[in-house]
């Protein structure tokens, strides 16, 4: 919580569509609502025509990793969306860790 607060205060909190909570304690409880098998998929988050989807890499020795992906609301339901990423997410931890 006390690092989202930081983020507030230094860099605003946009709300460009409703998705978006008003404060930190809200966003928390919606962000979890919106993992589908580890992935965070925000559907109509920043735009109500955007989906973007994030899976984070369990890769040792580096800093803390995501693979994203992001494109038009509704190209895929989200339970394939999280299929992409961790097919492609492990292909992406197998080539740096080889």
């Amino acid at each position: 919580m006390a690092v989202l607060e930081r983020s507030r205060e230094h860099h605003g909190w946009e709300q460009p569509t409703a998705a978006v909570p008003a404060d930190t304690g809200e966003l928390l409880d919606t962000a979890a609502s919106l993992l589908v098998d580890d992935c965070l998929i925000l559907n109509t988050w920043s735009s109500p025509t955007v989906v973007t989807a994030a899976l984070p890499l369990e890769l040792p020795n580096q800093s803390p990793t995501c693979l994203t992906i992001g494109g038009p609301a509704g190209m895929a339901a989200t339970s394939q969306i999280a299929r992409w990423l961790h097919t492609h997410g492990e292909r992406v931890v197998a080539s740096l860790t080889d």
